[in-house]
């Protein structure tokens, strides 16, 4: 088995669905995770269920909405 505790993944959208599954998935395997998400909430929910098990999870709020052009 491939050893997992040097590599690093950004994963956006990591709040729910697809970017949920896969932070959680990856942090079982022992990868450095950068999570960022809009939903602080959801967020630091995924990071809180990380870090019972890998202590290597970052988190990014974003807080500007990118669709809105100002």
């Amino acid at each position: 088995m491939m050893n997992q505790s040097n590599k690093r993944v950004l994963i956006t959208g990591a709040s729910s669905g697809i970017g949920r599954a896969t932070a959680l998935s990856l942090g079982e395997r022992g990868y450095e995770l950068f999570l960022v998400a809009r939903r602080e909430d959801k967020l630091f929910e995924v990071r809180n269920q990380i870090l019972s098990v890998n202590p290597k999870c970052h988190v990014h709020l974003i807080i500007k909405d990118v669709n809105d052009p100002t």
